[in-house]
């Protein structure tokens, strides 16, 4: 089971050895499922992983002069938030290379983020998202924001 994640219900299973669990919206989390005997000796043992991937919101302008720059905002709607907040990339896509990160950002307690770009360039089109850095602290797997298109010039 990988640290920081808690145990969420002990069950007892069926006569006929079944169980059922409602799982809750809560992020990524390990199950932990084992067979006990009659003389309460461990018969079976199983492990499985739920790696929920955070939603990411991203809101920026499509148009911006040259050389000007940009406001990226948006939020990280997934609970619970850890109190400093959590670790945001800025990524562009470069041709031939993929993502590269561009800038980092923390969201505030609320889960909202807000960070500028300027951009060096007199024309052109970028395209960027947002990527959760992974985190101990938030239980969800790393995500990304949809792409968005911004024009220069």
């Amino acid at each position: 089971m990988k640290a920081g994640r808690g145990l969420l219900a002990l069950l007892a299973a069926l006569a006929a050895g079944a169980f059922a669990a409602p799982l809750a919206h809560a992020g990524s989390y390990d199950v932990l499922s084992c067979s006990i005997d009659g003389d309460a000796a461990l018969t079976a043992k199983s492990d499985v992983s739920f790696n929920t991937k955070a939603r990411i919101t991203i809101h920026v302008p499509r148009h911006v002069r040259a050389r000007g720059s940009v406001r990226f905002r948006g939020s990280l709607p997934g609970r619970p938030l850890p109190p400093r907040g959590v670790t945001l990339e800025l990524q562009a896509r470069q041709p031939g290379h993929g993502w590269r990160t561009v800038k980092t950002t923390r969201t505030r307690q609320g889960g909202a983020y807000s960070t500028r770009y300027r951009f060096n360039s007199a024309g052109g089109r970028f395209t960027f998202r947002m990527r959760l850095r992974p985190n101990d602290s938030y239980p969800y797997a790393r995500g990304t924001s949809k792409a968005r298109r911004v024009s220069v010039g």
